[in-house]
């Protein structure tokens, strides 16, 4: 799953950094808030930490099924994504699952999902 976190203050989108193994550091939103950042707390696993100003109500999470967005890229043609979205909502125990979510892309908030880290804003903002 490729993963963002988006300030519900100034609604920046902002994504952890891709070589996560050895750039701990957070990706801020640059807005006139600066109030959200997100990190990979293991990217390899999709396990994301984030923090806010505001608290966990001061921060969404973007997911979008990697399954999806690679079908539409090798050209499907336009009939054809109704296909996929049935294939990628068919994931008993996510939240794309039809029994949950049914889709591609998902919104939540922290508590959602198990793969999402709460991490205080002092803490993030001295690390």
């Amino acid at each position: 799953m490729t993963k963002a976190a988006m300030c519900t203050t100034c609604g920046q989108i902002v994504g952890p950094r891709p070589r996560w193994e050895s750039d701990r550091a957070w990706t801020w939103c640059a807005g006139p808030c600066a109030h959200t950042a997100v990190r990979w707390r293991d990217g390899a696993k999709g396990l994301l930490e984030v923090t806010s100003l505001h608290g966990p109500e001061g921060v969404a999470v973007i997911g979008l099924h990697n399954g999806f967005i690679a079908g539409l890229t090798r050209g499907l043609a336009n009939s054809g994504w109704r296909g996929l979205h049935e294939d990628v909502t068919d994931a008993p125990g996510y939240l794309f699952d039809k029994g949950n979510r049914d889709c591609w892309a998902v919104l939540t908030r922290v508590g959602q999902s198990n793969d999402v880290f709460f991490i205080s804003y002092d803490e993030a903002r001295t690390e």
